[in-house]
């Protein structure tokens, strides 16, 4: 409701008010864009739904999940709780419809605190609008829930220090982003980060220290081990894509062995066919093409990609001050491309999307982020907004 403002002599709007009328927009924005790709892709399964209706189906019956299943706790739980089967998953959908939506307001709030209402409403509308992100909501596949969980990990950490009740919905996030795919837990080195960066050390160490006994408790299975070994073995780049430097050639017993005294061979054998190796995923990752893609698709996925990164870059280099809050944005940029370089590309790109909601909130406050008004953030360069 406006309030009187005596000094000014008219109404004044409160500062809730467009708050709320964006909130709402942009809910309505999500329904049209996710109805859209619902109606355009329909149900969609994946190579990997086979393994978590599987899993859903032995925890319906009580029995333990076995292999990389247990790396997917939480989605399989999911599955089970829907009723999802291979004939139709649309309460499941739904849910994740849902988490979409949260994950676009949670931007906005974060967004609009950290940069400006402008930045705040940008970062939503484009996260909520981007296809490469919504698709993926359409797939009985963890990565539209994990994606969506990140993004809200990642604006209520943004707003932590100025607000604490943002920790009851933090702290459940990062445990559901453990839970759900093995490489979850890895994302907390970018939110302790962030948090020490906002002069939060106790909850960075905290966070630290709850991150190292998951892993501790329930590290990656064996056959996530030995697929990502494999994988080094063969020389992949791209998954399912023909290598193309060929793999390590290593004695059988190395394989044997762990992952880090794998690699330390192998880069001590053959440092550069190592590094090629990195250097060849990391670029895929980043140029979210690939050779078997169509030109237009190649043009659509790499120039969306990359416009984010430039535009990300250049607010980083251009605005200095403020640089604490984009630190957990840029930290889970780089722990994705550590955990690519490790692993593979994947086929379809999907990993990219992981950090595109990131990228698309630093994008945002490159083109319409405020000037902080803490000077003691940084120094007196500041982007000149368009």
């Amino acid at each position: 409701m406006p309030i009187p403002d005596s000094n000014q002599g008219f109404m004044a709007i409160t500062p809730t008010e467009p708050g709320r009328r964006d909130c709402w927009w942009l809910v309505l924005l999500g329904l049209a864009s996710l109805g859209a790709h619902a109606w355009w892709l329909g149900l969609r399964l994946g190579g990997d739904s086979g393994r978590y209706l599987a899993g859903a189906q032995r925890l319906a019956q009580g029995l333990e999940l076995v292999e990389k299943q247990a790396d997917f706790w939480a989605y399989a739980q999911l599955v089970r709780l829907t009723g999802a089967s291979q004939d139709g998953f649309w309460l499941l959908v739904a849910v994740q419809m849902a988490l979409s939506i949260l994950a676009g307001l949670t931007l906005y709030h974060a967004g609009r605190e950290a940069f400006g209402r402008s930045a705040g409403l940008l970062a939503a509308i484009l996260y909520l609008a981007w296809p490469d992100l919504q698709q993926w909501n359409l797939y009985l596949l963890t990565d539209g829930p994990f994606n969506s969980v990140l993004a809200i990990c990642l604006g209520l950490s943004l707003i932590s220090q100025r607000r604490p009740l943002a920790w009851l919905g933090l702290l459940p996030g990062l445990l559901v982003l453990a839970w759900l795919r093995p490489e979850g837990v890895v994302f907390f080195l970018p939110f302790a980060a962030g948090l020490l960066a906002q002069r939060q050390p106790g909850a960075a160490v905290t966070l630290l220290v709850l991150g190292a006994a998951i892993w501790l408790l329930r590290p990656p299975s064996a056959r996530a081990t030995a697929d990502i070994m494999q994988q080094w073995q063969l020389g992949t780049v791209i998954w399912g894509y023909a290598p193309p430097l060929g793999g390590l050639e290593l004695e059988p017993a190395a394989y044997q062995g762990s992952l880090a005294g794998m690699l330390w061979r192998a880069l001590v054998e053959d440092p550069l066919l190592v590094v090629g190796i990195l250097l060849r995923r990391a670029f895929w990752f980043l140029f979210h093409a690939r050779p078997y893609y169509s030109t237009a698709h190649n043009l659509l996925a790499a120039g969306s990609s990359l416009a984010l990164l430039v535009l990300a870059t250049w607010g980083a280099v251009t605005a200095l001050a403020g640089g604490r809050q984009r630190v957990t944005a840029w930290g889970l940029v780089l722990t994705q491309l550590c955990l690519t370089c490790l692993t593979w590309a994947d086929w379809d790109g999907r990993f990219f999307t992981r950090i595109t909601p990131a990228l698309i909130l630093l994008a945002a406050d490159a083109l319409l982020g405020r000037p902080d008004p803490d000077p003691n953030l940084g120094g007196t360069r500041r982007f000149q907004h368009l």
